[in-house]
């Protein structure tokens, strides 16, 4: 007598009916499936910051550029909200009228606008990277569907665009660096309008044109220039005909007139950069394009902070310049699938090829003026120069920054890759789960190469010293100086702006110009505070090329400073701290806070309840043409540098006869210093020993009584320091160095 098998359970069919169920719904719903499995990733590899979205913020450290960046979220919700210019701002350099400010990423500071409204600015700053991570995971899953099909194959693009070191170092430290997911969004629609014109194509095209530069102005030339003329060029030499149907260009008319409605009323302010500030990008373009660039070796050396191989490879990282910024690591995982997919016929196809032909261009470009293998030059890279050395494209600086667009590239190569191996070995349902089973497997091979610091993501708690909110509290609206000012976070100086809402002395705006350090330094008494190399010699405190004729704390209760807060920071030498400490207590007393937890220790300025009295010493200070980020002390006195003509403002209690005498050095060749008093030659002097110190002594200036300007003129000019150190990258022009001015009757 035959058994009958054995009817399934109730449960076990009500259980496989609903998992069933489950599969269709998420086959049928692919896309937002996708999306909240990337959702759950990216919660998971920050974890658990989630929990702590107003207190800590994501990265190794709770200080610098993502603290900065949380107090840009800040600003500018603060400046649409009282009506004023994001781009300027009285907030920081507080003795400046306005400081020049940029507004990085446009979609971070309007989305954190309405988060700020339930979080507080570091919440918005951690839901944004979250949304970052889980964005770009989600739109390379959309892009990498417009070449295949097999939704596994899309999935694994997302994952090794959004888990590569590139994206992951950024999000442990730069908002608008790690905003990576509009780039594979505009060329999912860009390749969708072209293969199928149409009004709505065109729409999202010209979307997501629009998107690039407002996620982070840097895209716009390291992604919108290479890819837009390789996209074009490739179209024009394969399919020409394309371009001569009407209906076509006029719906990329469209897409272009939508991109540019969103983006160019944006998009003015940089165009209309204040002087100063421009000066000050072409100087830090000249300095630092070569160190910000890529290092050929970079692209196939886990990440000196990867938790299993930097160890290894963390002292070969240690030769590079800017070592932080060389993270374009590709991944072995990546470059095996982007080889499977070139060897497979299926896939020799236009659009292979073009994505690894931007993937080429885009490491190219990334090389800079040279390329670099390891620490040595080998040769002279001409490309870069060739495409960005022009006007509106030389301050882009950081070639190194193009890394995204060969990783996004290969992601896509690698989808087409796993769509072979999938058709080829995925044959049946047990052949499937074992595939599934290796995906898995090489997915977290992948995440293991590119791991930054170590998972989930490290986070940190960020400390607000109580001072803050005292200071808050207080009605009186006097300006903040927090000290040291630039060395070594001034950007929690920005950060702590948020809580006390006073303005600040100084600032960590991504250009700070000499206008900016001069508001600072010609606050007596503060340039061991602003230079570290300062900051343990008391013979610095107390001077400078002048006599200041004020007491520090005059001076502080001159400028309405009612807050003095010196931070003790473990990069600082302890004993030139005590320095510090030592000065300020004997200018102003004790202090109101003293937290050694906090190593915070702070001074309240009271504010000068009678009216200032003329002065009746002459006052100086500097205005244009010092080299601000030079300073030297040289036998017992501090130096300042002339770039080709250096202002003194003198201040004259009375109208009268003085005689202007100081110490000066030619720097690289004998020249003529020319005086001037408020336009007028008034004498010449020669100085014909370069690099030795002169005294000398002018012919009598009739000053006038209040503002004088006296300017030092180098008639023979200035000299580039590299015409005589030839392996100096300094590109500033320096004529003498000023000691030691003295009004004498």
């Amino acid at each position: 007598m035959k058994t009958l098998p054995a009817s399934p359970s109730p449960v076990l069919v009500t259980l496989n009916s609903r998992l069933t169920t489950l599969k269709e719904w998420s086959i049928r719903h692919d896309r937002l499936t996708v999306l909240l499995v990337f959702t759950m990733l990216s919660l998971a590899i920050t974890w658990p910051v989630v929990l702590h979205l107003n207190e800590w913020i994501i990265g190794p450290v709770p200080e610098g550029d993502p603290l900065y960046q949380t107090w840009t979220l800040w600003w500018y919700k603060q400046a649409l909200e009282t009506g004023q210019d994001p781009f300027h701002t009285h907030n920081i350099f507080a003795l400046l009228p306005s400081a020049q400010v940029f507004v990085h990423s446009y979609f971070d500071s309007i989305v954190g606008v309405p988060l700020q409204w339930l979080f507080s600015p570091l919440g918005a700053y951690n839901l944004l990277i979250e949304l970052s991570i889980l964005l770009s995971g989600f739109t390379m899953y959309l892009l990498a569907g417009e070449f295949t099909r097999n939704k596994l194959a899309c999935f694994v693009a997302g994952f090794l665009y959004t888990f590569s070191t590139y994206h992951l170092v950024r999000v442990g430290g730069f908002l608008n660096l790690s905003t990576l997911q509009f780039i594979p969004f505009c060329a999912w629609r860009v390749f969708v309008f072209y293969r199928r014109p149409g009004y709505r194509s065109a729409i999202l095209a010209g979307l997501g044109i629009g998107l690039i530069p407002l996620s982070e102005i840097y895209f716009l030339a390291y992604f919108g220039l290479p890819f837009g003329a390789l996209f074009l060029l490739g179209k024009l030499i394969t399919d020409f005909k394309w371009f001569l149907k009407p209906r076509n260009l006029g719906l990329a008319a469209l897409a272009l007139g939508i991109a540019a409605l969103i983006t160019v009323p944006l998009l003015l302010p940089f165009l209309r950069i204040d002087p100063d500030v421009q000066e000050e990008a072409r100087r830090v373009a000249g300095i630092t394009t070569e160190q910000l660039s890529a290092n050929l070796a970079a692209y196939f050396l886990p990440h000196f902070s990867n938790p299993f191989f930097g160890g290894l490879t963390g002292p070969i990282y240690n030769t590079f310049e800017y070592q932080g910024e060389k993270t374009v690591y590709l991944g072995y995982i990546t470059l095996g699938l982007v080889v499977t997919a070139l060897f497979s016929r299926k896939h020799r196809n236009r659009a292979t090829y073009f994505w690894l032909v931007l993937s080429l261009v885009s490491i190219g470009l990334s090389f800079g003026p040279k390329l670099y293998i390891l620490e040595n030059p080998v040769i002279n890279w001409p490309f870069y120069n060739l495409v960005y050395d022009y006007p509106l494209f030389s301050t882009f600086r950081a070639p190194v920054r193009m890394g995204f667009l060969s990783i996004m590239s290969l992601a896509v190569m690698a989808s087409l890759a796993l769509e072979s191996l999938y058709s080829k070995y995925a044959l049946n349902r047990r052949a499937k789960f074992i595939f599934y089973g290796c995906v898995t497997a090489l997915l977290l091979a992948s995440l293991a190469e590119h791991l930054a610091w170590s998972f989930p993501l490290p986070s940190q708690a960020v400390p607000i010293p109580a001072i803050y909110s005292r200071i808050a509290a207080d009605p009186e609206n006097g300006l903040v100086l927090d000290l040291p000012d630039r060395q070594p976070s001034p950007g929690s100086y920005m950060f702590y702006q948020t809580i006390h809402h006073k303005l600040i002395v100084g600032g960590y705006p991504p250009r700070t110009s000499d206008r900016m350090i001069t508001s600072m330094e010609n606050l007596p008494y503060l340039v061991p505070f602003i230079y570290p190399q300062l900051a343990g010699n008391p013979a610095a405190y107390g001077q400078d090329i002048y006599p200041y004729n004020i007491d520090f704390k005059a001076a502080l209760q001159e400028k309405k400073i009612t807050y003095v807060i010196l931070h003790q920071h473990e990069a600082f030498n302890p004993a030139d701290f005590e320095v510090m400490l030592g000065f300020l207590r004997a200018q102003l007393g004790v202090p109101v806070y003293d937290s050694p937890a906090e190593k915070v220790i702070a001074w309240h300025v009271a504010s000068n309840p009678a009216p200032a009295q003329p002065s009746a010493s002459y006052r100086f200070s500097r205005g244009t043409g010092w080299l601000t980020h030079r300073i030297n002390f040289d036998n017992s006195s501090l130096e300042r540098i002339v770039s080709q003509d250096g202002q003194l403002l003198v201040q004259a209690p009375a109208a009268g006869s003085q005689v202007l005498q100081l110490v000066a050095r030619p720097y690289f060749k004998p020249l003529s210093l020319e005086l001037r008093l408020n336009g007028q030659v008034v004498d010449t002097v020669r100085l014909n020993s370069p690099g030795k110190v002169q005294t000398v002594t002018f012919k009598p200036l009739t000053l006038n009584q209040g503002r004088n300007i006296i300017e030092m003129h180098s008639v023979e000019g200035c000299q580039p320091r590299y015409l005589y150190v030839p392996e100096s990258r300094d590109p500033d022009c320096y004529s003498f160095g000023i000691q030691q001015i003295r009004l004498v009757e």
